[in-house]
C-alpha cells in the first residue's frame, strides 16, 4: 500500500511520468540542402523538470512577467488588458472560452423572517432586463468580448444553428429597466414584502439585504461588473451587502454551505471552458439542474420547472429520434433556460494568456491553456529539456482537492492536470478525441442514428440492432457489494412484472372510500412480503416507516387519496405510493433494475488498450497501473448514490440517476490487454467523442487522477463518518471534506492508511 504524501506546498513538482511526449527536431549546422538531423529524447512525460505555483494578482502579471519572476501567467487577463500585454513585448495566446454570469442562490431559506428574492423565478429571469450587457462590454471590456445571454457559446455551432431563436430571445430579454422593476415590484409584493418610504424593499420589517459576494481576483474585472450589478439591484429597492473577496474566500460561502442557511444571495461567477464544444446539448444539464455534474450545493438547491428539467434531461441523454428533434430541443432548452436563470450570463469573454519569449506552450482555443488536457504534454522552454518553469496564477487550494467532488477552480486544476492523463486527450482546434492511453477503438451505432468519424483512428460501423451482453454490468449491489448484470436486470423485470400484476389486483380490493392510517399500513406491509419472497429479500418497512423523515409518510398519503375525485384514481394512487415506498427499502435493487430496458442501446463502443500497458505506464510512486484502478472507478460510479452503500451521499444521487438514464452496460472483455465495451444510448455526432474509456480520472474521477488503494483508504475514512467527499456531505455531517494534499483530512487518511 503506497503512503499519502503527508503535505504539499506551493511547490508542486510536476513530474508527469503518466505522459508520452514526441522527439523534437533541431535544424543541422550545415548547408541548406542537408537534411535537418532529429536530436532523440530518453525523457517520459512533461518536457520540465519541476512547475512551481504562486499566486500573483491580475495587476501586477505584466511587470512580474517582465522581470522574470514567473514565466506564465496561468489565468488568462481580459480583453482590454490585450495593449498593455502587447507593450510590453510578451508573448501571449487568445482563447475564447471564459465567461461570466450572476450566480443565484436559489433556495428558500431556513429563517423564515429573511426573504431570498431569488428563491423566486420570475424575479431572476426579470434581472437579465436590468442589466444591460452592451454597456458591460464596452465599458469594462473594452468592446473586446461579446454579451451574453445563453449558457452555449456565443457564435458556436449550436449557437449559429439556432440563430433566429437565440436573437429572438436576445431581442425579448434586451435591456429594459422599466420592465424589470414592474416585474421585480409584482413579485415582490406577491412574496409578501412591502416598499417602504424610502423605496427599499422591506420583509416582516425589515430591509430585505442581499448578500452579494463580489469576487476581487482573477482579471479584475468582476470588481466593476459586481458594482455595476448592485447599482442596478439598489435602483429597484433591494439593500445589497457588497462582499469583496478573492476566491478562496468566496468559496466556503458559495460552494462550502448550505443554500438554505442564507450565508449567500448572488455571486459574480465565471467559467472557463475546458473544450471546444462541438455539441452543446448537455450544457442546460450541467449549468442549471439538480443533476449537474458539477454536484455543488446551489446546483441541488434548485427547483427548476419540470418542463425544463426534462428537457435538460433528454438532451443530456440523447433521448431524441432525429436531429430536427435535437434542434427542437435545444431551442425549447434556450428559452426556458432563461426563464429559469439559475445564472443570469453577461459576457462571452476574449482571453489572452501572457507569458514571456522563451516559453513553449499549445493552447485550446477555448480552454486556453490552464483548463486545456495537453498544456501539461507540452510546456516547455523553447529549445531546452529540463528546467524549472515558474507559473503565476490567481488562487490557490481555493477548495480541498480530492478526485471525486474536490476543487473544481481552473487554478488549482492546471497543476492537478500536470499530475493527470487519459484514455484520450481532445484536439485543440477541433475538439475531437485522439488516442493518448488508448490504443485504439470500436464503435457499433444503430443504423438509424447519424454518427461522423473524423479522424479515422475510431472503427465505425453500424447494425441494425445493438444489443448489450447478458454478461455486461448494468448496476451495483452495494449491500453486497457486488455488480448486477443485464441477465440479472431481465430476471428482476420478471419479477416485477408480476408483481405489478398482483399489485393491481390487489388494489382493486383495496377499500379506497374508507381508506385510514391503519388500512393503507397494512396493505402496504403486505405487499412488503408479498414482494420479499417475490424477489427472495427482506424489505425492512418497519425501519423506514420509523425514521423522523417519514413521520407522516403515511398519512401524507391518505390525505391525498381521499381528496381523489374517482376510486380508479385513487387505486392508481395506491399503486403508484406502494411501489414508490417499496422500491426505496428494496436492498436488492430488484425494482429499479426491473425497470430497465437492457434489450437494446443506440450505440456500443470498444477500448483498446496496449498490450504493455501495465509495464510501462506507472503512478507518481513508481507503482504501476492496474485493471484494479479501472474497476475502483467503475464502483465509484455507482456505489456513492446506492443508500446501503457505507459511503453513500445524497448529493451524488440526482447525477447517477441521470447518468443510468442512458446507461445500458459496461463489460471488461479481456484484462491482458485491457479491452472495454460500454453500451449506451447518449452519444455524440462524432465517433471520436462517443468512446467511453473508463480511465480512472473522467467521468468518475472528474477532480483527478486516483488509484484503487488511495481512493480504498479514502473510502474507509467516509465509511467511518470521520471524513466526506462532497461539500454537501461533509456540511450535513459536520466533518472535514476529504483532502488528499493538506489540513487535519491527512491526520486522518493517515489512520486508516495503517489499518488498511
Amino acid at each position: 500500500m503506497r503512503k499519502l504524501l503527508p503535505v504539499v506546498s506551493l511547490l508542486i513538482v510536476a513530474s508527469m511520468l503518466l505522459a508520452a511526449c514526441q522527439t523534437t527536431a533541431t535544424p543541422a549546422a550545415t548547408a541548406a540542402a542537408t537534411e535537418a538531423a532529429t536530436a532523440t529524447t530518453t525523457r517520459h512525460g512533461g518536457w520540465l523538470d519541476e512547475i512551481v505555483f504562486s499566486v500573483v494578482s491580475s495587476d501586477a502579471v505584466v511587470t512580474q512577467l517582465k522581470a522574470g519572476a514567473i514565466d506564465i501567467y496561468g489565468n488568462a487577463l481580459a480583453s482590454q488588458d490585450l495593449q498593455t500585454i502587447q507593450d510590453a513585448g510578451l508573448s501571449y495566446a487568445k482563447t475564447a472560452g471564459m465567461y461570466y454570469d450572476i450566480m443565484y442562490n436559489p433556495a428558500v431559506f431556513t429563517d423564515t423572517n429573511t426573504l431570498n428574492p431569488f428563491s423566486d423565478r420570475k424575479i431572476r429571469e426579470a434581472t437579465n432586463w436590468l442589466y444591460d450587457r452592451n454597456y458591460l462590454n464596452q465599458e469594462i471590456y473594452g468592446g473586446g468580448s461579446l454579451p451574453k445571454f445563453f449558457t452555449i457559446q456565443t457564435n458556436g455551432p449550436d449557437y449559429a444553428d439556432l440563430a433566429d431563436v437565440a436573437r429572438e430571445l436576445e431581442n425579448y430579454y434586451a435591456y429594459d429597466f422599466d420592465k424589470a422593476n414592474q416585474v421585480i415590484s409584482d413579485e415582490m409584493k406577491t412574496l409578501g414584502a412591502d416598499l417602504n418610504a424610502d423605496g427599499k424593499w422591506e420583509f416582516k420589517g425589515k430591509p430585505v439585504v442581499l448578500t452579494f459576494l463580489i469576487r476581487n481576483d482573477s482579471d479584475g474585472t468582476r470588481i466593476p461588473m459586481g458594482d455595476y450589478v448592485a447599482n442596478q439591484l439598489e435602483k429597484v429597492g433591494f439593500t445589497v451587502d457588497r462582499q469583496y473577496k478573492k476566491s478562496s474566500e468566496a468559496s466556503p460561502i458559495w460552494i462550502g454551505t448550505d443554500p438554505t442557511e442564507g450565508k449567500w444571495n448572488m455571486y459574480t461567477a465565471a467559467w472557463s471552458g475546458t473544450v471546444i464544444d462541438r455539441d452543446a446539448r448537455t450544457r442546460f444539464q450541467e449549468m442549471y439542474l439538480p443533476d449537474s455534474l458539477q454536484g455543488m450545493p446551489v446546483f441541488l438547491a434548485n427547483n427548476p420547472d419540470p418542463e425544463f428539467q426534462k428537457v435538460g434531461d433528454d438532451l443530456a441523454n440523447s433521448n431524441y429520434t432525429d436531429a430536427a428533434a435535437r434542434k427542437q430541443l435545444m431551442a425549447d432548452a434556450l428559452k426556458l433556460s432563461v426563464q429559469d436563470s439559475l445564472q443570469v450570463f453577461l459576457i462571452d469573454g476574449l482571453n489572452y494568456i501572457p507569458y514571456t519569449d522563451k516559453v513553449q506552450v499549445t493552447s485550446d482555443l477555448v480552454a486556453g491553456v490552464a483548463a486545456a488536457q495537453i498544456f501539461p504534454e507540452t510546456i516547455r522552454f523553447k529549445d531546452q529539456e529540463g528546467g524549472t518553469l515558474r507559473w503565476g496564477d490567481q488562487d490557490l487550494f481555493a477548495e480541498p482537492w480530492n478526485p471525486i467532488a474536490g476543487s473544481n477552480w481552473t487554478f488549482d486544476q492546471a497543476a492537478i492536470r500536470t499530475t493527470m492523463s487519459f484514455g484520450t486527450m481532445l484536439d485543440p482546434y477541433t475538439g475531437l478525441a485522439w488516442p493518448w492511453r488508448a490504443e485504439k477503438a470500436d464503435l457499433e451505432a444503430r443504423k438509424d442514428i447519424q454518427i461522423y468519424n473524423n479522424n479515422g483512428w475510431v472503427n465505425l460501423t453500424s447494425a441494425d440492432t445493438v444489443t448489450p451482453d447478458d454478461d455486461a454490468w448494468i448496476d451495483w449491489d452495494a449491500g453486497n457489494q457486488k455488480f448486477q448484470t443485464v441477465a440479472d436486470a431481465k430476471a428482476a423485470k420478471t419479477v416485477v412484472d408480476a408483481f405489478d400484476a398482483s399489485l393491481t389486483t390487489a388494489a382493486d380490493g383495496f377499500d379506497v372510500a374508507n381508506v385510514s392510517a391503519d388500512s393503507l399500513t397494512t396493505f402496504l406491509k403486505d405487499q412488503a412480503t408479498a414482494f420479499g419472497t417475490a424477489a427472495k429479500t427482506t424489505l425492512d418497512l418497519d425501519t423506514y416507516l420509523a425514521d423522523a423523515a417519514n413521520a407522516t409518510l403515511i398519512s401524507d398519503e391518505v390525505t391525498n387519496i381521499s381528496g381523489m375525485a374517482d376510486d380508479a384514481a385513487k387505486k392508481a394512487e395506491v399503486v403508484s405510493f406502494v411501489k414508490t415506498t417499496l422500491t426505496a427499502v428494496d436492498p436488492s435493487n430488484t425494482f429499479e433494475m426491473g425497470s430497465m430496458d437492457v434489450t437494446t442501446s443506440k450505440i456500443v463502443s470498444t477500448i483498446y488498450y496496449p498490450a504493455d500497458m501495465y509495464d510501462t505506464v506507472v503512478w507518481h510512486d513508481g507503482s504501476k497501473l492496474s485493471a484494479a484502478d479501472f474497476v475502483m472507478a467503475m464502483i465509484m460510479n455507482f456505489d456513492r448514490a446506492k443508500v446501503n452503500s457505507p459511503i453513500y451521499d445524497e448529493a451524488a444521487v440526482p447525477v447517477f440517476q441521470s447518468f443510468m438514464q442512458s446507461f445500458k452496460g459496461v463489460k471488461i472483455v479481456s484484462t491482458n490487454p485491457l479491452v472495454i465495451k460500454t453500451w449506451s444510448d447518449s452519444y455524440f455526432a462524432d465517433a471520436e467523442l462517443d468512446i467511453s474509456t473508463w480511465w480512472p480520472s473522467e467521468p468518475t474521477y472528474g477532480y483527478g487522477e486516483a488509484a484503487w488503494d488511495i481512493m480504498s483508504v479514502a473510502n474507509l475514512a467516509e465509511a467511518n463518518g470521520e471524513l466526506a467527499y462532497s461539500p454537501d456531505k461533509s456540511t450535513a455531517k459536520g466533518v472535514d471534506e476529504t483532502n488528499f494534499v493538506s489540513g487535519d483530512s491527512l491526520t486522518v487518511l493517515a489512520k486508516y492508511l495503517d489499518q488498511a
